[in-house]
């Protein structure tokens, strides 16, 4: 049995959220919440593991305002070459990602290329002209200069 904690935060409330927190706040917030549901679940491991993706003393600034905060966590860079937990960890949120970019095809009958590049700007493209820069949001990370460049007022007619 594999205990784990899912957390999915969609574009729409990630855009929200951004407008006040950095990307590593977020994630900071994010993998403490996992640990303090999992805690709820289990007992947790006395070792304790995150992919560092920020110095551990400012991971815990990002929390200073949690109520609940889980301490005594080792930060590793490329942790999930060396972790089974850390490397299953990231299997499930692929998988977890997959699957809402198959709902978000199917709730908006197109395709959505992963991750950055030319592909990725025209699908954006795409997505505007059929609903309309204010509905970006629901499917992208407005915060990248590719997604800056399709508001209207910077679009060239």
């Amino acid at each position: 049995l594999l205990e784990y904690s899912l957390l999915i935060v969609s574009d729409e409330k990630y855009n929200q959220v951004h407008d006040q927190s950095n990307m590593n706040a977020i994630k900071a917030r994010l993998h403490n919440q996992a640990y303090v549901n999992l805690q709820k679940k289990t007992v947790l491991p006395d070792f304790r593991i995150i992919d560092q993706f920020t110095p551990e003393p400012q991971y815990y600034r990002y929390l200073s305002r949690e109520k609940a905060v889980v301490r005594g966590i080792h930060f590793e860079t490329k942790a999930e070459n060396k972790y089974p937990a850390v490397g299953a960890a990231s299997i499930i949120a692929r998988y977890a990602f997959l699957r809402s970019m198959d709902a978000m095809e199917k709730t908006y009958g197109m395709s959505f290329h992963k991750g950055a590049g030319s592909q990725t700007d025209l699908d954006a493209g795409t997505f505007v002209q059929r609903y309309g820069f204010a509905k970006l949001s629901k499917v992208a990370k407005l915060h990248f200069k590719n997604t800056e460049r399709l508001r209207p007022e910077n679009t060239k007619e």
